[in-house]
């Protein structure tokens, strides 16, 4: 296997880890303010940044059989929905337009989806 498909581990948890320390910073600047209005999207990007991406990295790590360019599509799916996601969501709890939101949502399914099928087509790894 490639050397750049032995990154994909790495890449989930690395951007995962960003994610987070961004979410931490948002939480912490809430409380400061003490104004947590947008506490669903620090959520969201926490749990789908962070939590679901170190998941799919350990899965990859674990079934390396697993990281093939499908599974590229799917990490890049799975950043397009979290970084839709979480203006989206501020936007829908400050009374703004929900299309962002709606769209992150799908990509996110989508996403999510993809891995599915990927862990179903290497359940014998």
């Amino acid at each position: 296997m490639g050397g750049r498909l032995k990154t994909l581990p790495f890449a989930f948890l690395a951007v995962g880890i960003a994610y987070v320390l961004f979410g931490m910073a948002y939480g912490i600047d809430m409380s400061i303010r003490e104004d947590f209005t947008n506490a669903p999207a620090h959520a969201h990007l926490n749990l789908l940044g962070f939590v679901m991406g170190a998941i799919f990295a350990f899965y990859y790590h674990l079934i390396p059989v697993a990281q093939t360019q499908l599974a590229w599509a799917h990490f890049w799916m799975h950043q397009v929905a979290v970084v839709l996601m979480f203006p989206g969501v501020i936007m829908v709890l400050n009374g703004g337009d929900p299309t962002l939101a709606k769209i992150a949502s799908a990509l996110a399914v989508l996403a999510t989806l993809l891995f599915g099928w990927i862990l179903v087509a290497n359940r014998k790894s």
